[in-house]
């Protein structure tokens, strides 16, 4: 044997024992190395070593097959090591010898073939497990039963001496090391460290592994879960490449595509059938227990919730059969494979898998794999996790172990930057992280603080790193739905979106099967609710609620609309939604409210739809009950008014009414209406329906109200929207629907206005309230809405003056009480002295006070008329109008006139009865608290009496010293009356019935203070000769509002015709002036006489108006309608005069039959006012009786003249009756009336009437020209003016 040349040159050679030079044959028969590699080894083996390898190639050449060294088409290497060995290190002769030994002798080698043949091709072909028990059988024990905790090293040389000393077949081996771990996959650790250790085959196993697979692939037989950590393990420590073994995976990709549109439609089909619960399978005793299973006692009998929800889950499962999780894992080996990857950690190769799937295909079939990659989330955020967030989170928190076989392949979020990282990850599960709550959890609270943290609140844009307020949309809202109903976790998600505005998607099969459920549970929950049982069934439907608000909300607001009495029942039950659950309520009536699908009127009539009405009280109830977030409804009405939508309008209204406790101002009685004159907390007990005020509730608007400029902004939109409704929603709606939106908007703009000014602190109200120039200007608002917004504050600088004057008045009576005890010693004054005087200080006080009231009324008046000059030019009608007169006649209120003394004493009566009361109705602690309120409000009534008498005492006074200023003394008395009547009486009159009170109670102030060139006979006159033009262009409600403003001012006429009352009220007063009278020509007065056939005309004139309207044929539905409201209105004191009265009656009977079935509303109102007619309690007069003397001739019915009949003339005996009456000029008139005593035509005119200087008039002409001289003839104009084509409501002054 030749030596080395290296050893020959002394270099350091290298020892092998016989195992490693097997190992190192094998290996180059392997391949593993390469045959260059060898002979650059073989160099360094000493002499010893090289004849340890002859031995061992004759030993390693028993184990090769003879066909691999026979085959040419064989790679094998060690037919070229050999030939190596024979060239350069062992004699050719010698290595021949070494493996040719035997082949002489026949008998030899067939022998060695028959070894050979045993040892390999035996052991492929059969069972050699089943052959050779017990070889395999101590392998199994050795693999599985290590109870010595041997190491993996220790392990693998038992197996080696178990090879060797029962001849087992190393592959077979391999196969049970498989087998052994796939049983034990608790020890997988020391698995994979053995087949480290053994060096297996990769590709064999990867083949044997393929086969067990494959043998599942005819789906008899389920494919069990371990073979699939089996290959995770493999995969994840590079044994088995997830290239390699896919192909032996089923199903294939196409296979793949068509299971998701499968599963697609499977969960569509699931979310429908889920909706409805059948509960006829549920077993009778099932049925008999209690509603719920909390326990409690409910009253109610029906199937218990948990049964319910167990029955629905199992009609699911028949439906879902084939694409439950188990049956997925067992027929779909590669979900089943990403399943396993997921929970041992390995993402990467899971990651891969999961790329080469549609979209959501694996983690939406199997939730086992969303909460696997939710764990590995979870384990990457934890640090992050207890770094960023609060202590007050993670003070109980503790070290959690995530249970996974591998360190996950995801890498730790350490920053911001590292999460946006992580989205990426996240963006696999999506919505379903909320399989996992704990993880979701961290996510969400990480998501805050990233928030808050970077000052990122909603509306702005997050640019250094968007993908994380990104989650919110796609991860954090959706994924609420697959939680649980988890209330802790949605309480934090309201938290953080009332700092960030966001939405979600419903694009998820999951999302959508629980939709499903979710509606189905509804259903069955809302079919059993009643009032005896919202607050049991409210319970479940807040849990409801906890997992998808949406589909609970959105069944229930669709059963209020179409069922009113549900609302009740429906407000009891949401008493336990959580703070989102309620924004999410919310959100779903604005959607419903904006839905373009829905009719917001009814085609039929035109009235606003039932369903708007159900849902705005619905709204207005929650919002009173609970401390929903109202912000959002406030602003959608803003957006709809901007866009000039009014019929939202109507949720204000409720919202106020039942937060606020302001009722509307349509509707009110005599007494709501004495007590809106009065204090604030007269206002609140007395003029309101709704009884006892939630303060909560109001405290809740009166504070979302005062954020930004939001309580002002609402004001001036609807006072805006209520001229464009007059100018432009005309034009679209019909003058019906118009009339009703226009009454809508006022009466809600009062209510409003009412709330805020009631409930706002003075200096409140003031700050946020423009400059009286700028809502004219700026906002372009009427006068009266203007005013009407700036009277508080007006009010309140007109007392910030009267204070300040009177501190510095006080100020100066302490200097002088300084300098009065720093005098002398001996000039001490007598006790009567000090009673005198101060006695006189305390009127020079009085006067003092006085002035000063009036100085600081005209100093704010002065103000305002600086600030409205300019626009006070515009106002034509206005021109002949003192301004002062006509700012303060719209700066003040009744408060500033009359106390209503009746409705404090009713008030204070009424509580004192309350605090009788109490002994039996509250226990001892309420009662006592119940008294001390009762006590409070009868101390602030009586405190509120007298303040409000001292202020009309200031007020009164102030008025008669300014008098002389009010009208300017002019030749154009007439126009100063018209210009009066109509931009301040009449224009503040239809505003609100309060307000009609308030144009009587002034006009009637100025007559009580005498005020110099008045014009009260000239504005009466013009007001009931003109009432026809005003029924023309009125909305329901201004024409009830006119109507109390006509009964205030017909009523104070009829007071005054009381001769007595007249004598000493009226007589010689400023304004009872005869029309022809000049200002330059003194005073010539009316008198008593003259006055009450004033009121016969009024009384004759209206009676005659409202007949002749009546009558028509197929009148316009407007003037019909008002006409009613005018006359139901005004039933107190008109008619009083018995053929007036008796001719209105045949006319509204006549009326009522003429329009029932054509306009039934019509024929419902005129019945009303005929029964109100018939039993109304005023006296009625006659003519004569009314008036001592009467008008020229005027007729004695109110009917018209039948046509003659010429074919039938009956005989009447007619009477002729004549009486000398006094006109206004006086001179007399002698009237004549013929009558019949039986049943036929109408009397005949009567004779014309002669005067006493001789000159005959016929009745024709002296109707024509009318009783007096001052008087119009209250002709019918031919073409009224219709509502939308009205700008202001007038009286023509070119009529004079």
């Amino acid at each position: 044997m030749d030596v080395p040349k290296d050893a020959q040159n002394g270099e350091t050679t290298t020892d092998l024992t016989i195992d490693e030079l097997f190992e190192f044959c094998h290996s180059i028969t392997e391949k593993k190395i390469g045959l260059d590699v060898a002979v650059d080894k073989l160099k360094t083996f000493s002499n010893e070593t090289l004849c340890k390898l002859l031995d061992t190639i004759s030993i390693f050449d028993q184990g090769i097959p003879a066909t691999s060294k026979e085959d040419p088409k064989d790679a094998n290497p060690i037919k070229e090591f050999y030939r190596i060995l024979e060239d350069v290190y062992i004699p050719e002769d010698v290595l021949a010898l070494e493996i040719n030994a035997g082949k002489q002798d026949p008998s030899l080698t067939q022998a060695s073939i028959r070894c050979r043949t045993k040892l390999y091709y035996k052991q492929v072909k059969f069972n050699m497990l089943r052959e050779e028990s017990e070889g395999f059988s101590k392998l199994v024990t050795e693999l599985v039963d290590n109870d010595a905790d041997l190491s993996a090293n220790e392990i693998c040389n038992r197996i080696f001496s178990l090879i060797g000393q029962f001849n087992l077949d190393p592959n077979r081996v391999c196969d049970v090391i498989l087998e052994c771990f796939e049983a034990s996959l608790d020890q997988s650790g020391e698995f994979i460290d053995i087949l480290h250790e053994l060096h297996v085959n990769r590709e064999y196993i990867t083949t044997l592994l393929g086969f067990k697979f494959t043998f599942y692939h005819d789906q008899s037989a389920p494919t069990p879960y371990s073979i699939y950590l089996v290959a995770a393990h493999l995969i994840a420590n590079k044994f088995v490449e997830l290239s390699d073994i896919c192909p032996y995976m089923f199903p294939s990709s196409d296979k793949i595509k068509e299971l998701r549109q499968e599963q697609i439609a499977n969960a569509t089909k699931r979310a429908k059938h889920a909706e409805v619960i059948h509960t006829a399978n549920i077993f009778v005793e099932a049925k008999a227990q209690p509603l719920l299973d909390s326990g409690e006692a409910t009253g109610v009998q029906g199937i218990p919730f948990a049964t319910v929800v167990a029955q629905q889950e199992a009609e699911d499962l028949k439906i879902s059969e084939n694409f439950e999780e188990n049956r997925v894992l067992e027929t779909n080996q590669k979900v089943g494979l990403i399943c396993a990857l997921c929970e041992i950690g390995a993402w990467e190769s899971a990651k891969e898998l999961l790329d080469c799937m549609p979209d959501g295909f694996a983690v939406s079939g199997v939730p086992r794999i969303s909460r696997a990659i939710a764990t590995m989330i979870e384990a990457a955020l934890d640090e992050f996790y207890h770094q960023k967030c609060d202590s007050s989170l993670r003070r109980k928190s503790v070290k959690r172990n995530y249970s996974l076989k591998l360190q996950p392949s995801i890498p730790k979020v350490s920053d911001w930057t590292d999460l946006c990282e992580l989205s990426k990850t996240i963006g696999y599960l999506g919505p379903r992280i909320g399989y996992r709550p704990s993880c979701y959890a961290k996510l969400l609270r990480l998501i805050h603080v990233f928030i808050i943290d970077n000052k990122i609140y909603a509306g702005q844009k997050n640019e250094d790193y968007p993908e994380i307020t990104q989650m919110l949309d796609s991860v954090i809202i959706p994924g609420m739905t697959l939680l649980d109903g988890n209330c802790g976790i949605a309480e934090e998600v309201w938290t953080l979106l009332q700092i960030w505005k966001s939405s979600h998607t419903t694009r998820y099969p999951e999302l959508l099967i629980q939709k499903g459920k979710l509606l189905g549970r509804t259903k069955y929950l809302l079919k059993r609710l009643s009032k005896e049982s919202s607050r049991q069934m409210g319970r479940q439907l807040s849990k409801l609620c906890f997992v998808y608000p949406f589909a609970v909300f959105d069944y229930l607001l669709s059963q209020v609309q179409t069922f009113d009495n549900f609302i009740e029942p429906i407000v009891e039950s949401i008493r336990y939604l959580s703070n989102l659950s309620f924004d999410i309520l919310i959100y779903s009536i604005i959607g419903q409210l904006a839905s373009s699908h829905k009719q917001q009127l009814n085609e039929s009539d035109g009235s606003l739809s039932a369903w708007l009405q159900s849902l705005a009280s619905l709204t207005g109830n929650v919002f009173k009950r609970y401390s929903a977030e109202l912000l959002g409804m406030l602003h959608y009405i803003i957006n709809q008014l901007r866009v000039e939508k009014s019929f939202d309008l109507l949720i204000l209204r409720e919202i106020v009414h039942m937060m606020g406790g302001i009722e509307a101002y349509s509707g009110l009685t005599q007494e709501h209406l004495e007590a809106l004159s009065g204090g604030m907390t007269l206002r609140q007990e007395g003029a309101s329906f709704a009884g006892a005020k939630n303060k909560h509730a109001c405290t809740r608007l009166r504070e979302t109200l005062l954020q930004g400029d939001l309580a002002i902004s609402l004001y001036i939109l609807m006072a805006q929207h209520h001229q464009c409704l007059v100018y432009k929603a005309s034009l679209n709606y019909p003058l019906k629907l118009t009339g009703e939106l226009v009454d809508q908007c006022r009466d809600t703009l009062l209510q409003y206005s009412e709330f805020v000014v009631t409930n706002l602190k003075n200096s409140d109200y003031c700050n946020l309230v423009p400059p009286i120039d700028e809502l004219l200007g700026k906002y372009k608002l009427s006068v009266d809405m203007a005013m009407s917004l700036y009277r508080p504050v007006f009010m309140t600088e007109v007392y910030k003056i009267f204070h300040a004057s009177m501190e510095a008045l006080k100020m100066t009576e302490k200097l002088e009480e300084e300098v009065e005890t720093e005098a002398e010693p001996g000039e001490v004054k007598e006790k009567g002295d000090k009673g005198k005087a101060k006695n006189g200080s305390s009127k020079l006080n009085a006067a003092l006070e006085q002035s000063f009231f009036k100085a600081a009324l005209e100093q704010a008046l002065d103000r305002v008329v600086n600030r409205i000059g300019s626009y006070f030019d515009s106002f034509t009608y206005a021109k002949q109008l003192n301004v002062r007169t006509f700012c303060m006649f719209w700066l003040l209120s009744r408060y500033d006139l009359e106390v209503p003394t009746n409705a404090y004493e009713r008030e204070i009566e009424k509580i004192r009865r309350q605090r009788n009361d109490l002994g039996n109705n509250y226990e001892a602690r309420a009662r006592r608290k119940e008294e001390e309120r009762l006590k409070s409000v009868e101390s602030k009534l009586n405190e509120e009496l007298k303040s409000q008498k001292e202020h009309v005492e200031r007020m009164h006074m102030a008025l008669v010293a300014m008098k002389d200023d009010i009208f300017v003394a002019t030749t154009l008395r007439s126009g100063q009356a018209s210009s009066f009547l109509q931009t301040c009486l009449l224009t503040r009159a239809v505003i609100s019935q309060a307000d009609a009170l308030y144009a009587a109670a002034f006009f009637k102030k100025l007559h009580i203070i005498r005020a110099a060139n008045n014009v009260t006979v000239l504005v009466v006159d013009k007001l009931f000769s003109d009432v026809l033009p005003l029924l023309l262009g009125l909305t329901e409600n201004e024409a009830a509002s006119l109507g109390q403003f006509l009964q205030s001012m017909m009523e104070l006429l009829l007071y005054w015709r009381n001769e007595s009352v007249y004598e000493k009220e009226c007589y010689n007063c400023p304004g009872f002036e005869k029309k022809g009278a000049k200002a330059n020509e003194g005073m010539i007065l009316i008198d008593v006489k003259g006055f009450q056939r004033l009121c016969f005309k009024y009384q004759f004139q209206m009676g005659r108006t409202f007949a002749n309207l009546l009558q028509r044929k197929d009148e316009d539905y407007i003037v019909v309608r008002n006409s009613l409201l005018f006359l139901t209105k005004l039933l107190p004191v008109f008619p009083v005069v018995k053929f007036i009265a008796d001719d209105l009656w045949t006319i509204a009977e006549r009326l009522r039959d003429q329009e029932k079935g054509k306009r039934d509303d019509l024929s419902l109102k005129t019945a009303s006012y005929m029964s109100h007619l018939k039993k109304r309690k005023v006296k009625v007069f006659e003519s004569l009786e009314f008036a001592s003397t009467l008008p020229k001739p005027v007729q004695s019915t109110l009917l018209p003249k039948p046509e003659p009949d010429n074919k039938v003339v009956k005989k009447r005996k007619l009477t002729k009756t004549s009486k000398s009456i006094e006109s206004d000029d006086g001179s007399t008139a002698k009237v004549s009336r013929l009558t019949t005593t039986e049943n036929g035509n109408d009397p005949v005119d009567p004779k014309p009437s002669e005067t006493s200087n001789g000159k005959k008039t016929s009745s024709k002409e002296s109707q024509r020209n009318g009783s007096t001289k001052m008087l119009d003839d209250g002709e019918i104009p031919p073409s009224p003016m219709p509502l939308k084509e009205r700008v202001s409501r007038k009286v023509d002054p070119k009529r004079d």
